[in-house]
């Protein structure tokens, strides 16, 4: 399980969130720009931890509803 990994392979699980980070940003979220790893990987985690009943599923589904919730996209145009 990714939260039991984390304790285990910490740079391994924040490199992990970095690339689902950098694979989602302004597409299915929007992360400001000047946010940290360090914030990135608390809100994974927090997010995860107040989740346990979908820890099954995939890390990368989870880690990117942790960041469509806290960083969701706005349309300007409207």
């Amino acid at each position: 399980m990714f939260l039991e990994d984390y304790e285990k392979h910490k740079p391994a699980v924040t490199g992990y969130i970095e690339g689902v980070s950098d694979m989602g940003n302004k597409n299915l979220f929007c992360i400001p720009a000047g946010t940290g790893t360090t914030r990135l990987k608390q809100i994974a985690l927090e997010y995860m931890q107040s989740h346990a009943d979908i820890l099954e599923y995939p890390a990368a589904m989870l880690i990117t509803r942790a960041f469509d919730k806290a960083f969701p996209c706005t349309d300007v145009s409207k």
